[in-house]
Parts: C-alpha cells; structure tokens; sequence
C-alpha cells in the first residue's frame, strides 16, 4: 500500500513539462500582443510603394469583417470631434495608419458645399452598403456564364465582375453620366483648369447616391472603387491629367477601366495622351496612372472640394486647402500652379470687393448728397407755399390793423391802401426767401464741412491692423460716417425742412414782421396820400411817382440780393456734389494703394 501511494506520489514526465508548456505559451500569446501593431503599421507603409493583393491592400475589407460593421470602415479618429462641424480638420499621413473608408472619406470631403445641404452621410453608406450586396448576388447569378465562355469576357474574371458591377449601378441604379457636362469640343487646357461645375453633386458619390444619381469622372470611379472594396475587390484610383479612372491591379493581372461610360479598358500609354498630354516631368512625378495610395485619394478628393470651392468664389478657402494638400501629398505635378492661380484669383477677388463696395460707398454717398438736395428742393416747395400764404396772411392783418388807423370814403383811397399792401406783401415775402435761403447756405456748408470732417478722420492708422477680408468693409464704415464725428446720413436729410422752415415765422402769428411802428407810418403815408388824391393838385403825383421809383429801386435791391443767394445756393449745391466726389476719389486710391502694399 505504501508502495503503491509512493508511486502516486511520483510525477510522470508529461507532469512535470506542463508547467513549461503554458509558460512559453504565455510569452508566445504576448510576444503576438507586442508585435501586432508592428506588423500592422508595416503592412501600411508597405501599401505605398507596390500594389499588393486583395487580403492585404489597405483600402479594401473583406466581407467577413463587412458583417461585423455597417460601415466598412469605423469612422477616423481624427473626425470624431469634428462631425458637426460643416468641414472636419484636414487629416495628417499619420491618420492613415488605419484603413479608411474611401466612400466615407469621399463624403466627408463633400460637407458644407453647394449641392451638399442635405447630406446624409450615414444614408449614404448604408446604400453603398444595400448595392454592393445587390450587385454581389447578381454576379453569384451570373459568374455561371463566365465560367461556361470565358473567352467572351477577354478570359479575365476581373472584367467580368466589373461588367457586373458596371451594368447593376448604370442599368439598375441608373448611376449614368451627367450629359450637361459633357461636351468636350473644343476643350483647351485652360478650360480643363476651370471648374466645370459649381455644384458638389456632379463631383461627389452622393450625386450618385441620391436625387437624380448623376455624376462625372470625379464621382463615378470613386463610387466603383467603393463599391469594389466592399465586395474584396482589388480596385484602385488612378489619375490621368484632368481624370479620374479605376484600376484593378493584383498579383495576376492590371486592367485600366474606364467606367464614365459603360465599361471600356485602356491601356496606361491613352491615358498618357488622354485627356490631356502628359510632359516628362509630370510621368516621372510619381503621381499619373498608378494606384493611389489612401493618402492620395484622400487629397484628391480635397482637391475636388477646392474645385467647388473655386467655382462659387470661395478662393480663400480653396488656397488654405491646397497648401493643405500639398503636404499631404507633394509629389502632385499641379500644387504649386494650382495654389498661385488660387492666390492670384483671391487677390483679384478682394481687389474687386474693394472696388464694389468703393462704388457701393460712392453711389451711397451720392444718394445722400441726392436725398440732401431732394430735401432741400420738398423744402423750397413747401416753404414758398408757406411764404405766399403767410404773404397772405401778413396783408389781411396790416389791412385789418391800418382800418384802426385811417377811414377811407372812396375808392380811390381804397386802392391806395391796396396798393401799400400789395408792396408791403412783396417786401415781406422777400424777405422771408432772404432768411429761407441763407438758411439753406449755413445747411449745405453744415454737410459740406461734415464731409470734410469725416475725410480728415479717415487716416491709414484705421486701417493698419486690418487684415484683407475686413479692408473691403472699411469704406463704406467710414465714408459713410457711421463711426465718425457726424451723422451724415438720411436722419440729416430727414430733418433739413423742418431746420430750414424755422427761419420763417412761426404759423401762428406774424410778430416778427408786423411792426406797430411800421402800421403807423404806413397809415400816415396813406392818409397823406388820400388828401394830396381829394385835392386834385399836382402834388400827389408826384408823391405816386417818386414812390413807385422808390419801391421799385427796393424791389430791384432785394430781386438782386435773393439772385445772388440763390447762386451762392447753387454754388454749394454743386460744391456737395464735388466734396463728395472727390473724398470718394481720394479714399477709393488710399484704400487700393493700400491693399495693393498688403
């Protein structure tokens, strides 16, 4: 029994190693753990220099690991925090140490653009994701075919699946071309240069995605690819000169396929003549027909968003991008060209800000300086109305006062009382267009010198620390004195007829004119004059005539005076008219010289 119990006792060898077992398999398990991420990133790095196989390219997923996520990709990290923004932060080369959804990218790009308002992106890759299934059990159905008569099909199952995948977007999708944007007669390279579309729907998958389902060689390739990777395709981008297209590119054959139009296959030599001829220096940039790495997908379509941008006048956005894009990928032949004509279309588009809004602070200004002077012409209307009734006025008083005074038994003093009135009215009324009038020269020199004011406190030190985008505001802010010592604007213009009808008598009464004395000696006049009429001598005409001499001299007097005003009125009329001319002038020049030293 004690023997027995010993030799329970005793360890076999299998026992005795087990320990060692899960010991070095402990230290495998974390050797694996450490390394993982090596291998990883070196798999990456690989993928930039050589096309490599289906299961290893780093911008295609298969399908098992399709199922586990709706999406094929998880979303970057660098865009996380940026999703509600309009535009995400441009991503670095690091961020793509992880595999990216080239459709997710594709319309992540497309935020914040004409044509992109209603963007749903996470519809949108659901569809991508509802089609490539539809177009993988289509080509389930009909692999069959291709296996019964290979030869049919250039004996490559790669264009047969992309036949498939072709026909289902364009026929049963009705993913097509956008024919208004086709017609290429006559194209020269600076057309090529110009965006040909302002719209993101024409440029970006989800043009093709929803709505009408129109694109053009900047979206239909990209959804291929997509639609490709989805499926473990061994698709690529690839650009020629002003094009897009897809490669399928593995360890048993490459095909350039062109997918704008039905399905066509090209060689790499058209698409060096096609559409535009490549130089030397741009086939040894390493950029023209040949997989784009994530990286340089990436950019391409940033570079498609500065085409946009472009297009609707957003040409600081666009320059900002492009140098954005050239760090990401230098070696595109078109950087630098691109950036200077963008730097250049923005300093003419500030320049021509600058002169609009000049030209909208001139025409501003001149409608004050017209609105001034259509205020001073309401107030010539309404006051002389006013003079004439209160002439009316003043005569009807004077008579009911000199009725006090003198008592007339006939007619003929009758019209002598009338006639003092009627001269008395005259002289009053001229009067009152005398005090009207040079009320309206202190009015006009009052605006004349608040225009001077505000040119002289218009100094360059305001604009010094402007930047260019605020430079284009600062006429208008200026001229127009909405910051300056005077308000010269339509609340001025508002208030020049009732300023201007305070030079006359007030409506009620007419104290300021109607002297006592003046009554008194205009009822012992007449009261002469009616006796030296009943005595029939030769003395009351001669009163009448040295009288009429007298009262036309006067009048004569005031005619010359009320001319004279009424020039020196014209004169500052037209002198507001120059003032402000010239201090628009003179700014427009500043501002400009300014902008051009900036």
């Amino acid at each position: 029994m004690k023997s027995r119990n010993k030799n329970l006792n005793k360890k076999s060898p299998l026992q005795r190693r087990w320990p060692f077992v899960l010991g070095a398999i402990a230290i495998v398990s974390v050797a694996v753990i450490v390394c993982l991420p090596l291998l990883k990133k070196k798999s990456v790095d690989t993928s930039d220099k050589t096309p490599t196989s289906p299961s290893q390219d780093v911008g295609k997923v298969s399908i098992k690991e399709q199922e586990k996520s709706k999406s094929a990709f998880a979303k970057p990290a660098a865009l996380k925090d940026t999703a509600k923004k309009d535009f995400p932060i441009v991503l670095s080369r690091s961020d793509f140490d992880t595999p990216r959804s080239i459709g997710e990218l594709n319309l992540l790009c497309a935020q914040g653009l004409p044509g992109a308002e209603d963007l749903d992106i996470k519809q949108c890759l659901k569809t991508l994701d509802e089609w490539a299934e539809l177009v993988k059990k289509e080509t389930e159905r009909c692999l069959p075919m291709y296996r019964r008569n290979p030869g049919e099909y250039y004996n490559s199952e790669a264009y047969f699946r992309m036949l498939v995948l072709i026909t289902v977007l364009q026929k049963d999708f009705g993913a097509t071309y956008n024919m208004e944007l086709a017609d290429f007669d006559g194209l020269t390279m600076e057309d090529l240069k110009k965006p040909f579309t302002s719209d993101s729907r024409n440029t970006f998958i989800h043009g093709l995605l929803t709505g009408k389902r129109k694109g053009t060689c900047a979206s239909m390739p990209i959804l291929t690819v997509a639609i490709g990777r989805i499926l473990g395709y061994p698709v690529y981008l690839a650009c020629a000169k002003y094009h897009t297209f897809v490669r399928w590119e593995d360890e048993k054959e490459r095909i350039n396929f062109e997918v704008t139009n039905g399905l066509g296959i090209y060689s790499d030599e058209h698409y060096s003549e096609w559409p535009m001829k490549m130089t030397q220096e741009e086939k040894s940039a390493n950029y023209y027909i040949k997989p784009c790495t994530p990286v340089e997908e990436y950019s391409l379509f940033l570079q498609i968003r500065i085409s946009i941008l472009s297009a609707n006048g957003r040409y600081t956005e666009a320059r900002e991008l492009a140098e954005a894009v050239k760090q990401l990928t230098p070696n595109c032949p078109y950087n630098d060209e691109g950036i200077d004509q963008l730097a250049s279309a923005e300093a003419m588009q500030r320049l021509t800000m600058s002169r609009i809004n000049a030209e909208k602070a001139t025409l501003r200004i001149n409608t004050v300086a017209y609105t001034a002077r259509e205020a001073f012409s309401r107030a010539d209307a309404v006051i002389h109305n006013k003079i004439s009734s209160m002439g009316i006025r003043y005569s009807a008083e004077l008579k009911e006062k000199l009725s006090t005074r003198i008592t007339v038994n006939d007619r003929s003093g009758e019209a002598i009382i009338q006639h003092e009135l009627d001269v008395q009215k005259l002289k009053a009324m001229d009067e009152m267009t005398k005090k009207y009038l040079k009320a309206k020269i202190k009015k006009y020199d009052e605006v004349t010198s608040s225009l001077f004011r505000t040119d002289s406190s218009m100094d360059m030190k305001d604009t010094v620390q402007l930047n260019e985008a605020e430079i284009v505001h600062a006429i208008s802010n200026h001229l127009l004195v909405e910051k300056g010592p005077v308000s010269f604007n339509s609340k001025l213009c508002q208030g020049i007829e009732d300023e201007l009808s305070q030079a006359l008598p007030p409506d009620g009464g007419l104290t300021d004119i109607t002297d006592p004395r003046e009554a008194q000696d205009m009822a012992m006049r007449i009261s002469n004059a009616s006796k030296m009429y009943a005595s029939g001598g030769t003395s009351y005409l001669q009163f009448q005539q040295r009288r009429k001499q007298q009262e036309e001299m006067d009048a004569m007097t005031r005619k010359q005076e009320i001319e004279r005003l009424v020039q020196q009125v014209s004169a500052r009329e037209n002198g507001l008219r120059q003032v402000a001319e010239e201090i628009l002038r003179i700014s427009k020049k500043r501002f400009e010289n300014r902008f051009m030293q900036r």
